[in-house]
């Protein structure tokens, strides 16, 4: 069981559909998850959004949202009773840091970074 069932929730439309986004749709939920991704907009860049798009994606949409409410009220209200999901982290530490002696060309982040200066880079880097 999913936490989606358990909370009695429709499954959120991939932000990545075929059949588009608009201020209606939006309201029930977009998923802007993206398989490779990962704190660092190095990490997985040649599969997915970066974390850095998928804040530009959730913005844009949330103006979209703004705009579609405005005539209905309650854009404030409507974000306090709205859940954000961030799960990270392994990807970075996976592709950046572990594996890269196999992905040298694309990643050489375990020649530059002891591992607590690179669990603090990827840490500054989510908070910012």
């Amino acid at each position: 069981m999913t936490n989606t069932d358990l909370l009695g929730l429709d499954y959120p439309q991939p932000f990545a559909t075929t059949t588009g986004l608009n201020g209606t749709s939006l309201l029930g939920g977009v998923n802007y998850a993206s398989a490779a991704a990962g704190s660092l907009d190095e990490t997985g860049q040649h599969l997915r959004f970066s974390l850095s798009q998928q804040v530009v994606n959730l913005e844009s949409n949330l103006d979209t949202i703004r705009l579609h409410m405005e005539d209905h009220g309650g854009y404030e209200e409507y974000l306090a009773r709205s859940i954000a999901v961030m799960v990270l982290g392994s990807n970075d530490y996976i592709n950046c840091y572990l594996l890269t002696s196999l992905l040298t060309s694309l990643y050489d982040s375990d020649y530059n970074y002891k591992p607590q200066d690179y669990a603090d880079l990827l840490i500054n880097h989510y908070t910012r």
